[in-house]
């Protein structure tokens, strides 16, 4: 073997083994390989002792020692790429604790962040169920007021239909002119309504005096015998408790004599209870009158007069 042919091949095989030493396979490869010289070494020495002494070969020593040269540097580096493969090895350890606890950390947190929602979830809940039972109960009352609306409006519309009627048959306030049932020497009891109140006028007739009694007070035209009314307000009594007639009213009635019929004097604003008023005696089976006027301040009046024949 010629010295350029060992030259090249050292070069070739110091080549060869850094580009290995860059890698695992490389450290790998360096230890079999320095493992087969240190043996084929071993083997050498032992042949050598074995055999008679030979000529030693200068140039093939001397690439031997530059192999074991280079196989002691490989060997270095293959220590050295260990601890830097270790010390990789331990860094990426660190770092893997380090994400992983990072990790946590963000699951806590998401947890966390869960239960918020759920609990704000909860308070979602229960705002929803509320809103939806207070919706029910306003429907509920709507539909009680509309029902009221369309009880009223009926109502309303009979008493039209019955103011305009009384309308119909208003006259000059010095005749009394009822709604004829049949001809009657009866006289008439005068009740005054002023809103949901009744004031009994009268006339007393066992006085012989055409005054009015004391629910109200009065004034006299034509030598008395003419008789204004204005009703006192804490004298009189309410008509209807309901749509049943009170007490109170069911007692003035009471009072009024067997031979005298109830006649009811009739303003606007008096018009609904009067309405119901006429229903219930209509029940009761009551013979009574009535008159009306045109305004709720209009007075009552009244002609006193004997020998007279009622019409009811």
């Amino acid at each position: 073997m010629s010295k350029r042919s060992r030259q090249e091949e050292e070069s070739s095989l110091e080549l060869l083994l850094d580009t290995m030493c860059n890698t695992f396979g490389g450290v790998m490869f360096i230890a079999i390989s320095i493992f087969v010289i240190i043996s084929g070494m071993t083997q050498i020495e032992q042949k050598q002792e074995k055999t008679e002494p030979v000529v030693v070969d200068a140039e093939a020593l001397q690439h031997e020692l530059v192999v074991l040269q280079h196989a002691k540097e490989l060997q270095k580096k293959m220590a050295v790429n260990t601890e830097e493969l270790q010390m990789r090895q331990s860094i990426n350890a660190q770092n893997k604790i380090e994400e992983v606890a990072m990790l946590e950390k963000v699951l806590t947190e998401l947890k966390q962040q869960l239960k918020t929602m759920q609990t704000a979830n909860r308070t979602v809940e229960h705002s929803r169920l509320q809103t939806d039972q207070a919706l029910k109960s306003l429907q509920m009352q709507l539909q009680n007021v509309v029902q009221q609306r369309e009880k009223l409006e009926a109502e309303n519309l009979q008493q039209s239909k019955e103011l305009a009627r009384l309308k119909q048959q208003i006259v000059p306030q010095h005749k009394i002119v009822f709604k004829t049932l049949e001809p009657s020497s009866a006289a008439p009891f005068f009740i005054m309504l002023r809103g949901e109140y009744a004031y009994a006028v009268g006339p007393d007739e066992n006085s012989n005096s055409p005054a009015p009694l004391p629910p109200v007070k009065y004034s006299t035209l034509n030598n008395g015998r003419t008789v204004v009314c204005e009703p006192i307000e804490d004298k009189g009594v309410k008509v209807l408790h309901g749509d049943k007639l009170s007490s109170e009213f069911r007692q003035l009635l009471n009072s009024i004599p067997t031979h005298r019929v109830p006649s009811f004097f009739i303003p606007p604003g008096s018009a609904r209870t009067a309405y119901k008023l006429r229903e219930e005696l209509k029940k009761r089976n009551i013979t009574h009158g009535f008159s009306t006027t045109g305004k709720d301040s209009d007075p009552f009046t009244y002609v006193y007069t004997d020998n007279v024949e009622y019409e009811y």
